[in-house]
């Protein structure tokens, strides 16, 4: 089941993290609607989203460690948390931690839904093992071990596709982008060519409420352009969703299909090469499509400029 981790162990961790997670996420409802100060973090680039702390954050942080972090002796894992600094050892250990402790500070902030916990163990290779995600509004508790299947408030889970819609799900900052009404067009007409009824566009909140929804709203869609500036989301913002995602039948890849960098040693950002989740391999190879009518796009406006 791994280097050095056997499935009894995987078992032990994510019973633990599981723990973590609620025990957080009483934390966050306590502190919901009164969160305090905000604190902006040395996020140098980044959005609004990732630079944005409240004492909640840290609170929530502490306790998934106070329940973690006697597992980093015993089973020799590194650590990385979003509020706190990383140490690197990530990079020597065969597997790490992998928290954040309140994705979707903003919708938590602004008194919204979709903000959860997210926590993963993922290897050194970048592959997650665990993932543990819960959203502590709804109620929900999702989880994983890689190849043992994914869980749903302790059912096994296999969500179908159940609307008539092409559900389709950005990050704040391209809801108010230039880019949004050309690309709702370019869906909608997708969408219509498959039989769909058109499309519908989910709520803006976290990174990790937005992945569960992809699922729970199928089919669907949430992806990030690559970038070339480090910002954005990072390792913990995908590590939970992804381990997620390979138990369920759904993708979790970078935007043109390879795996996600979950271990990249020169930063915890993600954005490098883009983001894809989708509810299925055939909504994911769209998107393929999507990127070379993209490019074909940029290479024509290029001509005709020149």
């Amino acid at each position: 089941m791994g280097k050095n981790l056997k499935q009894e162990d995987l078992c032990l961790l994510l019973d633990l993290a599981r723990q973590a997670a609620l025990s957080a996420g009483k934390i966050i409802l306590k502190g919901f609607g009164a969160h305090g100060e905000l604190h902006h973090k040395d996020s140098p680039g980044g959005s609004l989203a990732s630079q944005v702390v409240t004492q909640v954050d840290l609170e929530s942080q502490k306790a998934i460690f106070q329940v973690l972090g006697p597992t980093l002796a015993r089973f020799d894992l590194a650590w990385l948390g979003e509020e706190s600094p990383d140490s690197l050892d990530r990079l020597s250990k065969d597997y790490f931690w992998s928290v954040d402790p309140l994705d979707g500070t903003l919708s938590f902030v602004e008194g919204k839904a979709g903000f959860s916990v997210s926590i993963a163990l993922v290897a050194k290779d970048g592959i997650p093992w665990i993932g543990v995600v819960f959203d502590p509004t709804e109620q929900v508790l999702y989880h994983a071990i890689r190849g043992l299947g994914a869980y749903r408030n302790g059912v096994l889970w296999k969500p179908k596709p159940l609307s008539r819609h092409l559900t389709l799900a950005f990050d704040r900052s391209f809801l108010e982008s230039a880019s949004l009404a050309p690309t709702l067009a370019y869906w909608r007409g997708v969408a219509l060519n498959f039989g769909l009824e058109g499309v519908v566009l989910l709520e803006s909140g976290g990174a990790v409420c937005i992945a569960c929804q992809v699922l729970e709203h199928a089919p669907a869609l949430y992806y990030k352009l690559p970038r070339e500036v480090d910002r954005g989301g990072s390792v913990w913002d995908y590590a939970a969703t992804a381990c997620l995602y390979g138990e369920v039948g759904g993708v979790a890849t970078d935007f043109c299909g390879g795996p996600m960098e979950l271990n990249r040693p020169s930063s915890t950002y993600m954005n490098h090469k883009g983001i894809l989740f989708a509810s299925d391999a055939f909504w994911a190879t769209q998107v393929r499509q999507f990127q070379l009518d993209f490019a074909s796009s940029k290479k024509s406006s290029k001509d005709s400029n020149a």
